[in-house]
């Protein structure tokens, strides 16, 4: 039997790294495969997980020589882990966890290396991540990216070999949905639903690059022209204060926080939305689709896989705020074009269960 260490900074619910990080373990888990999680930081709230669960319970630091430190502090710690537990593969995720784990091969750990990318690479601008994955990634056995041109980055742009690189997009545990989405919703917001309002919906943190403004300006133009809509936003962040001043008194946007299961809001709900700057992938937007809504989303490169050019979703130049609320306003009030892309939501999210997402795991893990 295998050994595997999953490594990521955190297993924080609430995170769409951490959450591929619980369905990977769950998954290989039932494959019959040895599971470890080791993280860097301990969290109240995490992802439900099959395996054992390790952690180097650090401090958090912010200075930059601090975390220069803590790479190689973590590599060596990380080599003495694989050791002590006789790892065979290492699968890191994000790069927090991926550079070190890189790190600790050059300081000896013989375990296999799968690093995975779960960001836009060009989101790195110039700064130290952009140049680690340079200079550093091409010493991992197998880099797992997201998306074909997350790819093309690493081969064109950073000159990585092309054999190294392997596309393996995230996955749904559909038959874990079908059991979340029978639950109820929680009393406190069942008149949220019972006012018969077209409900839009949109889950993730609230953080700059996820750019919840857009959505929430957008909605507001629109709301002034047809009042029976509203707005709900699942995800907690340090954007909660500026969003809730760009709300101010208006009374269709609810900002509800995180909630375990999102799947009672979604099958209350009539459209999903995405509006973020940088998105490599959006285990989201398969949710949503598996949960029956028709999606409008950026287009971001992880988006536009998912949806392609208009073909399975709507997508929207970047930071569009009269192209984002004219897209609400056209499945606002185009009933065709609205049932048109829920079907073509539910033809594609099953292009993304995790049963055929493992075997493209295994097969990285095996050869």
């Amino acid at each position: 039997m295998k050994n595997i260490v999953i490594i990521i900074p955190s297993l924080q619910f609430g995170g769409g790294a951490e959450k591929v990080a619980s369905i990977l373990g769950t998954e290989l888990h039932k494959e019959g495969y040895d599971i470890s999680y080791l993280t860097f930081y301990d969290s109240k709230e995490k992802y439900p997980f099959k395996g054992t669960y390790y952690t180097l319970n650090e401090d958090q630091t912010s200075s930059f020589f601090g975390k220069i430190k803590k790479l190689f502090t973590r590599a060596l710690k990380i080599k003495k882990f694989c050791k002590e537990h006789k790892i065979n593969t290492v699968i890191s995720l994000m790069e927090d966890a991926n550079i070190p784990t890189i790190i600790s091969s050059l300081f000896g750990n013989d375990s296999k290396m799968i690093v995975s990318i779960h960001h836009s690479i060009a989101a790195y601008g110039k700064g130290l991540y952009r140049l680690c994955i340079k200079y550093l990634y091409r010493f991992a056995d197998t880099i797992t990216v997201l998306t074909s041109y997350e790819r093309q980055q690493l081969t064109q742009n950073f000159k990585i070999p092309a054999q190294k690189v392997q596309i393996i997009p995230n996955g749904l545990n559909l038959d874990e949905i079908k059991e979340k989405q029978k639950a109820a919703l929680p009393a406190e917001y069942t008149a949220l639903f019972e006012n018969k309002k077209f409900t839009f919906i949109s889950v993730g943190r609230l953080n700059p690059i996820k750019n919840q403004s857009l959505m929430i300006q957008s909605f507001i133009k629109l709301n002034k022209k047809y009042p029976d809509t509203q707005l709900i936003i699942l995800g907690e962040g340090e954007l909660r204060p500026q969003l809730e001043k760009e709300i101010g008194d208006n009374s269709n946007v609810y900002l509800l926080g995180n909630h375990e299961n999102i799947f009672p809001f979604l099958m209350k709900s009539d459209c999903f939305l995405l509006s973020s700057l940088s998105e490599s992938f959006s285990l989201a937007i398969l949710e949503a689709m598996a949960s029956g809504l028709p999606i409008i989303s950026t287009k971001t490169q992880g988006p536009k896989d998912i949806l392609g050019e208009n073909t399975y979703g709507i997508t929207t130049p970047n930071n569009d705020k009269t192209a984002f609320s004219s897209a609400m306003e056209l499945l606002l009030n185009d009933k065709e074009c609205y049932n048109s892309y829920k079907e073509q939501g539910r033809k594609r999210y099953t292009d993304f269960s995790s049963d055929k997402i493992v075997e493209k795991r295994k097969s990285a893990l095996e050869n």
